[in-house]
């Protein structure tokens, strides 16, 4: 009997971000079942990845994962002599004992799916990310592999082809997640653990900071053309509102703003507990005041974004690309402002958060005022934000030594 696989727009129940699933549908038999698969749009993003005339770029992605995975279940219903949903199930959603013990890769799947389906899609791209590393590495990985000489090998492989230390961390903690993850799911056991004595490379602690004398040349700076004008305006609100990055940003809408105050949560802490989640309030100033009338939206409506960098039509995924595009337009501006002005190091959104931390610092502010205002939830997070004495107090602070007067 025919075995038919069509995509469903599940439009019964609405997503947080405004968008609707879209599932993988099998009907055999007079019984049909859906499997997700892992995107969700909005009404008129559907509409746009169905016609013939589409220009998108991230939809035509998008389309395209969709495509990879109806081909590969008509595919696997090929291979079946005898179609039935068990046994469909066991390759469409690769559940088999056996993978699950030793494909690290399948794991890493799984894994990625979920992070998709709770549209944490920042870090399911950092997952896919690690994967791919790895698979440049070996094609094929098993758990039973995966040993201290495995890991070390790994690295040099990785310094050999120019992988920072920075990107090696993160990479490997995401494979020590996965390997967890397989012992939590007891699929393998701990007796072996191979990190237990393996130490994974940390980036330096580089410090990200600006001098007073820098922060004062970007305030007093006259920008030549809109491009750096704008992005220098986004990073003078950062600077001013507690070092907010680019993501909560975009994310800001003007019900965020009322008695004179900016409130919000990050971004990387909403699905955290309650205990780690922090109502974040920066001071409304003129200068911020400014920004928000020369580059926000109008009107000033309660649910409105703030500045035209997402919008509610967008699914997860867009909403990141979207975000991720902005920042970068906007360091590739600060980059060249930087030399211009002759200031040491690099203008990112980063240096803001922790140039806003650092001047506090300088000015007295006390420590706990300032991890509040960041959003930390410990004051040791704070401590690392937090830049040295400059050079010219630590020379001065020498000289009281031999000062005996």
């Amino acid at each position: 009997m025919t075995v038919t696989v069509n995509f469903v727009f599940d439009t019964r129940k609405i997503k947080k971000d405004n968008t609707y699933p879209v599932k993988l549908s099998i009907y055999h038999d007079g019984k049909k079942k859906l499997y997700n698969s892992g995107q969700s749009f909005s009404r008129k993003e559907w509409e746009k990845i169905n016609s013939e005339k589409l220009r998108d770029e991230q939809l035509k992605k998008n389309k395209q994962k969709l495509n990879d995975s109806k081909a590969k279940a008509e595919k696997i219903i090929e291979s079946l002599q005898d179609f039935s949903f068990n046994l469909f199930e066991k390759e469409f959603l690769e559940i088999s004992v056996y993978d699950d013990i030793l494909n690290v890769y399948s794991l890493f799947d799984k894994k990625i799916r979920q992070l998709r389906e709770e549209d944490r899609i920042g870090s399911a791209l950092a997952y896919e990310t690690a994967k791919t590393s790895f698979q440049r590495y070996k094609s094929t990985l098993f758990f039973t592999e995966i040993t201290e000489d495995f890991l070390r090998n790994y690295q040099k492989a990785s310094e050999r082809n120019g992988l920072s230390s920075t990107s090696q961390g993160i990479y490997l903690r995401h494979l020590r997640a996965i390997y967890n993850l397989a012992i939590n799911k007891k699929l393998i056991e701990s007796k072996d653990y191979p990190f237990k004595n393996f130490t994974i490379p940390r980036s330096k602690n580089i410090k990200k900071t600006l001098s007073e004398s820098d922060i004062k040349k970007l305030f007093n700076c006259n920008p030549t053309t809109h491009g750096v004008e704008k992005a220098l305006a986004f990073w003078r609100f950062s600077y001013l509102v507690n070092g907010i990055n680019i993501a909560d940003i975009a994310n800001l809408k003007y019900k965020n703003i009322q008695n004179g105050t900016i409130t919000f949560y990050r971004s990387k802490t909403i699905r955290t507990n309650n205990s780690n989640k922090k109502v974040i309030k920066a001071s409304l100033l003129r200068e911020v005041v400014e920004i928000i009338n020369r580059y926000g939206n109008k009107p000033e409506e309660h649910e409105f974004y703030i500045f035209p960098i997402i919008n509610d039509e967008m699914n997860s995924e867009t909403k990141k690309q979207r975000i991720k595009n902005f920042n970068r337009n906007i360091s590739k501006r600060l980059s060249a402002l930087a030399h211009q002005l002759n200031i040491d190091g690099s203008i990112t959104n980063l240096t803001a958060r922790h140039s806003f931390a650092s001047t506090l610092k300088r000015k007295g502010v006390s420590m706990e005022f300032t991890s509040d205002a960041l959003g930390h939830s410990n004051l040791q997070t704070t401590e690392n934000y937090l830049a040295s004495f400059e050079d010219s107090t630590v020379h001065e602070y020498a000289k009281l030594l031999v000062d005996f007067k």
